[in-house]
Parts: structure tokens; sequence; C-alpha cells
């Protein structure tokens, strides 16, 4: 990778994370999330989507609904959102462990 594509991601990933810590701390002022450090959060988060490409497997137990669902919860859990919307639960729960289609 030349010198300048590798300068372009890093601004990239300064604008994104800077954009990530803003919506925490909009969300921590207005919503109670519970964020004891905004860069850290911001980067768990990223974090959750970022290696999926290695370790999903079409033909595992899990959907992609399912996935997404997990991705979900664990990302609310992070801003000390513990609670699920009951539809979400229910949406969730019906999706979890469906076979995927072949």
């Amino acid at each position: 990778m030349s010198r300048e594509s590798r300068r372009a991601i890093d601004r990239l990933q300064v604008h994104y994370t800077a954009a990530l810590c803003s919506i925490l701390r909009d969300g921590k002022d207005r919503e109670g999330f519970r964020v004891p450090d905004l860069t850290v959060t911001a980067f768990l988060l990223f974090s959750l989507g970022e290696h999926i490409v290695n370790w999903y497997d079409p033909t595992g137990r899990i959907t992609p609904a399912g996935i997404t669902d997990m991705m979900f919860h664990f990302a609310r859990r992070m801003i000390g959102r513990d609670e699920m919307p009951d539809e979400v639960a229910d949406w969730a729960a019906k999706h979890r462990n469906q076979s995927p289609k072949a």
C-alpha cells in the first residue's frame, strides 16, 4: 500500500472515530448511555463487525439475522443499554436459530 493510500485510510479512521464518539457523547448526554471511554467504546463497536468475514459460515447453525441480533444486543450492552425492547426480543427469538436457506 502506498504511503498516500495509508494516509487516506488513516484520515477516514479519524473521521469515523470522531463521528462515532460524537454519537456516543450525545447518547451519554441525552439517553443515559454508560460509556466509560468514548474512543475505546467506539473501537470496540467497530470491531463487532470488522472480522465477521473471517469466521461466518453461511451453512452454520445461526442465520445472518440471528448474528445481527446478537451483535445488536452486544452493542447495546457495551453502551449500558442492557434491556432489549420486546419487539426486538420477539423478532430475535423467531430468527436466532433458523437454518440458512441453501
